[in-house]
């Protein structure tokens, strides 16, 4: 996407700062996370646009790319 990156942060209870994966492309969002640390947020998939983000949920540092709710994708 050229020039910026922005990358998902989270900062843990414990006051611990994490830099979070993304799908591939530069730019993912880190939104809530819940009493057991598992963030939710988006990410940008290869080839992907800031237009079409898809939702995804960071577990123990992995991100996992959730399905979506049906229809075209």
């Amino acid at each position: 996407m050229g020039g910026i990156d922005i990358r998902a942060a989270a900062f843990m209870p414990s006051g611990a700062s994490l830099t979070l994966p993304s799908l591939g492309e530069e730019e993912s969002q880190a939104l809530t996370v819940n009493n057991r640390n598992d963030i939710a947020g988006f990410s940008i998939e290869p080839g992907g646009t800031i237009y079409d983000p898809r939702a995804v949920l960071w577990q123990n540092g992995q991100i996992i790319r959730l399905p979506t709710l049906g229809g075209d994708d």
